[in-house]
């Protein structure tokens, strides 16, 4: 009897002990939650110390609340702490994997590093996850803006504005991106529909200023940059702006004040306003009322030849509205294009080129570089230089181009085949003799190799990839000084981020540490997103990474 009825004495406290359990977790639960609310109420108050304890002491009582981390990375986004606020951010996701909010924070975040690439990424899947967000959709399109990929950037700032037809960001946004593309009056007409949603933003009006005046409307743009000027008197560029704009209307005193007091707000832009004075005003005064395509082209080339790009871009731009079928006025824009690094833009540009006129070889030739080199479109860069080949069998270029777009494709005896016929057509073309030499050190002919990247370097001293490509074959050969001394004299014409990263490497293979640490932490500063792509060659040599400790800059 005696074993029989102490069971239920303990089944007795065992539930005692569970129900203290549970009421104790319920208790932790609601204290716990009460410190994430006072978390988040400090946070909003801008006391960042006070939010970081009450959600540390969350997080030690709940390690599995996702919007603890979210909330705390938010508190050291605010305090500039980036890389911290990613690793809150990224735990967040891990424990939610549909947390849309972490995600686009988490691209914010690497939108400031200026790693762009993984921001846009970010906010896609903010995107997929909550596709009624039009904030995401303004956030991926300012990334792909910031990026040149300004026809994708149209893309989401249409969405945000067909989700949200009172976002006056969004329209401001895109507003931008329509003057980039040199489209004045629509995006006359975004700053416009974003001022009537909010009549209070200097720099809205001071960029519907400058649109006027890229468009010729220069009372309306000095009236909209006295408007911005009102607003802000702080506002540095809308001084610079009626600057220039009252200096086309005549008015130089009034235009000496607003240069006076732009260097008094950013003393350091004296070289910007004398380049301006020098080169971009003489233009205007010289060309002051395009009316023709051939004005309009004329002054176009005048601002191009300046390197004043965006503006020769909105000229071009009005010549093919005059006449679209002005294949020359296309073909420029394009190269203006490429020269912003808004390669979509150039892309489009040469196709309608060619559209217009499916003899202009330039433009097929122009096209298929954008795509082999700018896009790694290697298909289409081919069939671009075909083209360009069939229609002018001897284009050195087009030859030069096409072997390196197979070269890429790792068709190797094409490549070699159009780098011969290259050489042939003009044997001290450095560029035909580099691209060669690559070939051979990727099909493993290094000496080969070596001999034509000398020959390329004899008729180019200074050609710094020549240099970065026999460095990488002398390492290959195992001749690290030499590789060493290849490297570092690239270095001295360009201080490119990949050339570290190989020096680095080099450095690595030598055992010496040190150096090799410091290329690396210099690399990752250039471009913070290298770090993962050096951490793969590192752990190709079965080495550990030296970089753990290097931080993206901020």
């Amino acid at each position: 009897m005696f074993r029989f009825s102490v069971l239920p004495g303990l089944l007795l406290l065992a539930l005692m002990t569970a129900g203290i359990a549970e009421e104790k977790n319920a208790a932790e639960k609601v204290a716990a939650e009460k410190i994430f609310r006072r978390g988040m109420s400090r946070s909003s108050r801008a006391d960042y110390e006070g939010a970081l304890a009450d959600f540390n002491r969350v997080i030690e009582t709940n390690p599995t609340m996702a919007d603890a981390y979210y909330q705390r990375g938010i508190v050291y986004h605010n305090q500039n702490k980036m890389d911290l606020a990613i690793a809150d951010y990224t735990k967040a996701i891990e424990l939610d994997a549909k947390h849309a909010d972490a995600y686009a924070t988490r691209g914010n975040a690497y939108y400031r590093l200026v790693d762009y690439k993984a921001a846009i990424a970010d906010y896609t899947k903010s995107i997929e996850l909550s596709p009624a967000n039009p904030i995401a959709w303004n956030r991926r399109g300012v990334g792909h803006e910031t990026n040149n990929s300004l026809l994708t950037a149209i893309n989401d700032y249409n969405q945000a504005i067909e989700l949200d037809p009172k976002f006056g960001e969004a329209y401001v946004n895109r507003g931008d991106v329509r003057r980039k593309l040199g489209m004045l009056q629509a995006a006359i007409e975004d700053y416009t529909k974003g001022i009537e949603l909010d009549p209070t933003k200097a720099n809205w009006f001071s960029t519907r200023g400058l649109a006027k005046g890229l468009a010729g409307d220069l009372e309306g743009s000095v009236a909209d940059l006295t408007k911005a000027i009102t607003l802000d008197p702080n506002l540095a560029a809308a001084y610079e702006n009626r600057w220039t704009v009252l200096t086309r209307l005549g008015q130089a005193d009034a235009a000496q004040k607003d240069y006076d007091q732009n260097l008094k707000l950013l003393p350091t832009n004296q070289a910007t306003l004398q380049l301006l004075k020098d080169k971009l005003l003489p233009i205007y005064k010289q060309y002051p009322a395009p009316k023709t395509t051939s004005d309009f082209l004329t002054r176009g080339n005048a601002f191009y030849a300046a390197a004043y790009y965006y503006q020769a871009v909105a000229d071009y731009r009005r010549a093919v509205e005059i006449d679209d079928f002005n294949a020359d006025a296309f073909f420029d824009m394009g190269l203006a294009f490429g020269n912003l690094y808004s390669f979509e833009a150039a892309v489009e540009a040469f196709k309608k080129c060619v559209e217009v006129d499916d003899r202009y070889y330039k433009a097929f030739q122009e096209l298929g570089e954008l795509y082999r080199y700018r896009l790694n479109l290697y298909d289409e860069a081919i069939k671009s230089q075909d083209q360009a080949i069939a229609l002018k069998p001897d284009y050195l270029i087009a030859w030069a181009s096409r072997g390196a777009a197979k070269k890429s494709k790792e068709d190797y005896p094409g490549a070699i085949q159009d780098l011969n016929k290259t050489i042939e057509l003009d044997p001290n073309y450095a560029f035909g003799w580099s691209t060669r030499g690559e070939t051979h050190f990727k099909m493993g002919n290094f000496d080969k190799a070596i001999a034509d990247l000398n020959k390329a370097l004899e008729l180019d001293p200074n050609g710094a990839n020549s240099l970065v490509i026999r460095g990488n074959v002398k390492r290959a050969k195992k001749d690290y000084p030499g590789a060493i001394a290849d490297f570092t004299a690239s270095l001295k014409l360009v201080n490119a981020a990949y050339t570290l990263m190989y020096r680095g490497l080099t450095y690595t293979e030598m055992g010496k540490t040190a150096e090799a640490t410091a290329d690396f932490e210099e690399a990752v500063k250039l471009i913070p997103s290298l770090k993962s792509e050096l951490d793969q060659e590192l752990a190709k040599l079965k080495t550990t990474s030296p970089t753990k400790a290097v931080k993206p800059s901020k």
